[in-house]
């Protein structure tokens, strides 16, 4: 972001007698309804602004007033040698992310005008009028502002009905932080009109792997080789109609989101093959994941799948899956076969049928890579022997089929942890790619990597869209730490302390700007758990993680109960850096001498009456856990 000097206007908010002129987009129905909300956030004797107008197009002097724009930083074969093997063989991937359709320009003051190139520019500009009212309100000055990646999106699971709205939140946190791509996991989670037992059978396996903590798990490491992981949460265990469907997409584009379906296809197909076990490549396996690729009957369900999908979506891009495929060439028709061609010819074949639908294709890139772990173990495109339920196995090896794939595929690649060098399989092939399950703060080289070709990437949800688990899955902070990253035209993996402890305060406040009547407590916990994920069908159970409540007693002798629940809104005393991250969001972490109290905002439910008294109750059984605490302010 570049901004002029500072005039003597300060602390502007838009209110009620602001004038505002929207502009013609399809937008503007959105931007609208946002800055209504704003107008409710100016505070009692603000200086409110005469007129709020949206223009397209950024005229010349404006922008030249910031001065001459700065060459890209671009590196050299030579350079790129040091961190990229093979970077010799690149011949055109140092290509500028294009960011020309979200730049925007903002004239703040008395009358304050929007400029946009186009008009997705104008989202990116209503970003930046909502965290200004969120902090001070605004300055009079000229702001210039664009991306410095193209692509910046979020991977999500579709949510169910209990979700829906809170999904609809997520998508508006996602406006407020300039993303304009989500990838939405359609499976078994979607209403198909040509295959209903697939639904029938989705529902039916999602109960069966939601039954009890800990299940999905043990059906995934039940076999005597490797499985797919299990996204039960997909669609919160059940599936939308094809209706509903069209209602979510359509929420995501007037936030001018790219809606970018994926149907896991070859692997993750658990949906598929339980529906039709006759088309799994191994008949043995109770709880199928993998088709076979050499029964042409397999493509007639998948094609089927993807034209309801198409039909449902009307997407410029399907996301094909194709990442962790474990289970290679083991059926009769298959056995035999190279694994790597058996890849290719797949991708191939789907990739063909969509290009006959006019639909672009990304896929999971992993099984291209030579990668290993940090513990040396190979990973990706090749695999060391592994054990499963006590029996040695080896899952072909597919990197290979990086030289047999087409051009014009857009690949996803996770493995962005395991070495610079991996970016150039894809870069000498001119593969476009892009970072999947993404977190900015963790990679190492950023500012390089991205001048060299990489455009932008994915954070990743891998579970439910509820606050609680976007809390603590790590959501938001991944989002808003990778979010200025790829706004940034300066950040390197050298700010990485700096954009954690950024993203923390940031995270927090725009929790607070959320609690329109706060009670404070700072307070913290003797005891921890051992943090996890919870994906998988791993869920958070209250038994473990619930210590007590606060009892809120009102002048008038009413009562109210307030929730402490470790790791959602409080955590240890001695927290590790993990579970300050897990409780950030909802929390702050202030430092108490050696240990740390955790600051939140509890939203009273009664602001017209006075507190008497709030005292803390332990949960059954959870007598011996001490709970520091105070409320500051009452």
């Amino acid at each position: 972001m570049k901004i002029t000097k500072t005039t003597s206007l300060t602390n502007l908010f838009i209110g009620e007698k602001t004038n505002i002129s929207l502009p013609r987009c399809d937008y503007s129905k959105y931007i609208a309804e946002s800055l209504e909300k704003l107008r409710d956030k100016a505070p009692e004797n603000a200086t409110i602004l005469n007129s709020l107008s949206f223009v397209l197009g950024i005229p010349e002097e404006m922008r030249n007033s910031f001065g001459e724009e700065e060459t890209e930083n671009k590196i050299t074969k030579s350079e790129a040698n040091d961190f990229v093997v093979g970077a010799d063989k690149v011949e055109s991937s140092f290509q500028k992310n294009d960011v020309s359709r979200e730049e925007y320009l903002i004239s703040f003051g008395m009358d304050t005008v929007v400029y946009a190139t186009e008009a997705n520019g104008f989202l990116m500009a209503l970003s930046t009028l909502m965290t200004k009212t969120d902090s001070t309100g605004f300055t009079e000055q000229l702001i210039y502002d664009a991306p410095a990646c193209s692509t910046r999106g979020y991977r999500v699971y579709l949510p169910g009905h209990e979700t829906f709205d809170e999904f609809i939140e997520c998508l508006d946190f996602l406006v407020y932080y300039k993303y304009n791509s989500i990838i939405l996991e359609i499976g078994g989670a979607m209403e198909y009109k040509r295959h209903p037992l697939i639904n029938e059978k989705w529902i039916e396996f999602c109960k069966d792997m939601n039954s009890k903590p800990g299940r999905a798990d043990e059906v995934q490491l039940s076999q005597q080789w490797a499985k797919n992981s299990i996204h039960s949460e997909n669609g919160d265990g059940e599936y939308l109609t094809q209706d509903e469907c069209r209602v979510l997409a359509a929420e995501c584009r007037r936030r001018g989101l790219e809606v970018i379906p994926e149907c896991p296809t070859l692997s993750h197909a658990d949906y598929i093959c339980l529906a039709y076990p006759d088309l799994a490549e191994r008949q043995n396996d109770p709880y199928p994941d993998t088709y076979c690729p050499s029964n042409p009957k397999s493509y007639e369900i998948v094609y089927d799948i993807l034209d309801e999908v198409i039909e449902v979506f009307k997407p410029k891009a399907i996301n094909i899956g194709h990442d962790e495929y474990y289970s290679v060439a083991i059926c009769d028709k298959c056995r035999g076969k190279d694994p790597a061609r058996i890849y290719a010819d797949d991708v191939i074949k789907i990739k063909e049928y969509l290009d006959s639908k006019g639909v672009a294709t990304y896929m999971w890139g992993e099984k291209l890579l030579k990668a290993r772990y940090f513990n040396g173990m190979k990973i990706g495109g090749w695999a060391d022997p592994e054990v499963w339920s006590g029996v040695t196995s080896t899952v072909p090896w597919m990197f290979r089929c990086a030289d047999m794939l087409p051009q014009g595929i857009t690949y996803l690649n996770w493995y962005w942890e395991f070495g610079d060098h991996l970016d150039d399989e894809y870069h000498s092939r001119q593969f476009p790619v892009l970072y999947g399950n993404f977190d900015a703060i963790r990679c190492k080289n950023y500012r390089q990597r991205i001048n060299y070709g990489v455009k932008g990437g994915f954070v990743s949800n891998w579970g439910s869209c509820k606050k609680e688990y976007m809390q603590r899955n790590f959501q938001y902070f991944k989002l808003v730490n990778s979010a200025y990253a790829m706004w940034s035209d300066s950040y390197d993996s050298s700010d990485s302390e700096w954009l954690h402890e950024y993203t923390l305060d940031v995270l927090y406040k725009t929790f607070s700007s959320g609690i329109k009547n706060p009670i404070k407590v700072l307070h913290g916990a003797n005891h921890s758990v051992k943090p996890q994920m919870f994906w998988c069908g791993r869920a958070i159970d209250n038994s473990v993680y619930m210590l007590g409540h606060y009892e809120v007693t009102y002048s008038d002798g009413t009562r109210e109960y307030l929730p402490v629940k470790l790791g959602t809104n409080i955590a240890s005393r001695n927290a590790t850096e993990r579970e300050i991250k897990e409780a950030s969001y909802s929390t702050k972490a202030v430092k108490d001498g050696d240990k740390y109290l955790f600051e939140h905002l509890y939203e009273n439910p009664h602001p017209e009456k006075e507190i008497k008294s709030i005292t803390y109750l332990p949960e059954k059984g959870k007598e011996d856990i001490v709970v520091d605490y105070s409320f500051p302010e009452i």
